[in-house]
């Protein structure tokens, strides 16, 4: 019996050692890409200082064109936007980047199916489990999962998933936003499926996630006393439903920017380029082409309030 304690403890050392060992290499070369989404998200974190960031999920990353708005607004701006995320990683995106500095204004491109309806929160923070030791991100990871205080010991378990594209980044990275923003360069070449029209007369206020509310309400009020400006966006939908279907699945973000004093920029249903096929790569997300289109007309609406709050003249 002593025995084999004794050889149970050794594996356990073992164990612990490789987990140590390959963990902090993986922590080590995150810090060393050249390109990539690694890349990207790490001068999210460390470095960027821009006065203007879009945040959201993929509707941000390839429909907001940062260095089109740079060179338009003349202030200086960044796209932290990341596909298949919403709150959960932006909120946790948000509480790095207030350490290191206060942004002058954050937009946020809401949508319904990562911002407010429930599912599975955990899809939500691979990308976060390499910054578990940050200030203020263990406790986001246990308010979405109190098991993970125990599984994010294990170093190992914080690069788990994206080990093949880590290293695959250190060498030959596949893209290389500029700004942080990545276009779609191909475009919709069908004409997608309407709803059933019994689910047209059926839409009302959506299910919602209360995890979800409670970050987009703390990512709000740590703006609010930080003296970040927060603007909220919608922009476009291919051919969406009517306004009034539309505005009823986004009713708690319309009541929440009310109670907070935060405009909303509704441009799903913007006709110039909602309605026009050749703007989009597929219904919900627009191209290059359209992403520019929209960036022209959506900072014709930014600037009214980029002036009030003092970031333009």
């Amino acid at each position: 019996m002593k025995k084999f304690l004794i050889h149970l403890f050794l594996f356990a050392l073992l164990v612990i050692a490789v987990d140590f060992i390959i963990g902090s290499t993986l922590s080590y070369l995150q810090g060393r890409t050249i390109g990539g989404e690694t890349k990207r998200v790490e001068e999210i974190v460390d470095s960027t200082r821009a006065d203007v960031l879009i945040f959201g999920s993929s509707r941000a990353f390839h429909h907001f064109d940062t260095p089109l708005m740079e060179d338009s607004l003349g202030v200086s701006c960044y796209n932290c936007g990341r596909e298949g995320t919403g709150i959960i990683f932006s909120y946790g995106i948000y509480r790095m980047i207030s350490k290191r500095y206060t942004p002058k204004v954050i937009v946020y491109e809401l949508l319904q199916g990562y911002d407010l309806t429930p599912g599975d929160n955990t899809q939500y923070l691979p990308w976060l489990r390499r910054y578990y030791n940050r200030p203020g991100i263990d406790s986001l990871f246990w308010a979405v999962d109190p098991m993970l205080r125990y599984k994010m010991l294990s170093r190992m378990y914080r690069h788990n998933g994206l080990f093949i594209q880590t290293l695959a980044e250190c060498v030959r990275p596949k893209i290389a936003p500029v700004k942080g923003f990545d276009p779609y360069v191909d475009t919709l070449d069908y004409e997608p499926a309407p709803l059933p029209a019994t689910k047209k007369k059926t839409i009302g206020p959506p299910a919602t996630d209360s995890l979800k509310l409670y970050f987009m309400e703390q990512l709000i009020k740590d703006c609010k006393h930080r003296g970040t400006k927060l603007i909220f966006t919608v922009s476009p939908f291919y051919k969406p439903q009517g306004e009034p279907a539309q505005r009823a699945t986004y009713a708690p973000f319309i009541r929440m920017a009310k109670e907070y004093g935060i405009p909303i920029i509704w441009d799903c249903d913007y006709a110039p380029i909602s309605e026009h096929r050749a703007y989009f790569h597929d219904g919900v997300h627009l191209n290059r082409a359209g992403a520019r289109a929209y960036t022209l007309h959506v900072m014709d609406e930014l600037r009214p309030y980029l002036r009030a709050y003092g970031v333009i003249k």
